[in-house]
């Protein structure tokens, strides 16, 4: 009598659920199970994929089977009333740094943390923990590991422009509806120049062209009923900032290079890139492997 000894091998059955993912171009992963790819295709519905820096990271996450829904949550000071200690407070997170400021539109830095610096605050606890001692800052962790590496939060700006909001019409008092209630108005408001808008002024309007703005709850006055579109910048608070490890960088960002390249002093003092680094050329041969190009192209 003959035997055969073997080693089970796990399949996937194809199920309805596997169908549905394959109308979306989305395929069960090695071993997952049908609750993991119900929530892959939930999540291709709730986080998008697109060409942006954020549709990208959700793509390339969804197709790794990476549960992205970690980060820290970041807000400003806030009076008795809610609104902000400042309305210049603001954060941006880039390649290498994240960057406090307390005047945004300004450009006024408050405080700059070197994300890739061991020395720093590496990990999100010791950003966290350094974020909140700055004034008009206050930040928590959201379910993420305090030992993450800091460089992986998603790049991000909390200013941010409304394009073209269109006002109500019939009152003299005019409100920016699609603003939250715990964003802020910061800098100019634009309006078309058919609005005949262009003298903003801190009481009640009473000559043509003039106009009064509430920066606080989003909404300002004229002399007249109007009608149209306005266009602002404003400040996107509480900001929620992910955790991936998924980052992505154009690779002729001057901040990345810094990384990836020996930084030299030219003739006239500043600095410039060289060769690569261990990391940096580590990087590039894996981008050869995939990618073979010659220099230059």
């Amino acid at each position: 009598m003959s035997s055969f000894t073997g080693t089970p091998v796990r399949y996937n059955r194809e199920t309805s659920m596997d169908l549905i993912g394959q109308l979306i171009n989305l395929h069960r992963l090695p071993g997952e199970s049908l609750t993991d790819v119900k929530a892959r295709i939930i999540d291709a519905y709730i986080h998008r994929a697109s060409s942006t820096y954020g549709g990208l990271v959700n793509g390339i996450n969804r197709r790794l089977g990476i549960e992205e829904n970690t980060g820290i949550l970041i807000d400003v000071a806030r009076d008795s009333d809610d609104l902000p200690v400042s309305r210049g407070l603001g954060l941006e997170v880039t390649s290498r740094y994240l960057t406090l400021y307390s005047d945004h539109i300004a450009g006024t830095v408050l405080q700059q943390f070197d994300l890739h610096d061991r020395a720093g605050p590496y990990f999100l606890n010791e950003l966290i923990s350094a974020i909140n001692n700055v004034t008009g800052f206050e930040v928590v962790n959201w379910q993420a590991d305090s030992y993450d590496k800091s460089m992986h939060l998603s790049h991000v700006d909390s200013k941010k422009l409304r394009l073209q909001q269109t006002i109500a019409t019939g009152s003299r008092m005019q409100r920016m509806v699609s603003l939250d209630p715990y964003n802020y108005i910061v800098g100019s408001l634009i309006f078309p120049a058919g609005m005949n808008l262009y003298t903003e002024v801190t009481t009640t309007p009473v000559n043509e062209g003039e106009f009064m703005v509430d920066y606080d709850y989003g909404v300002f006055w004229t002399n007249r009923p109007m009608s149209g579109n306005v266009t602002y910048w404003y400040q996107k608070f509480p900001l929620f900032i992910r955790h991936s490890p998924v980052s992505i960088s154009r690779f002729k960002d001057d901040e990345y290079l810094d990384l990836i390249t020996h930084q030299l002093l030219n003739e006239d003092g500043a600095l410039q890139d060289d060769m690569p680094t261990y990391e940096g050329a580590d990087f590039l041969n894996e981008l050869l492997a995939v990618a073979p190009m010659m220099w230059g192209e």
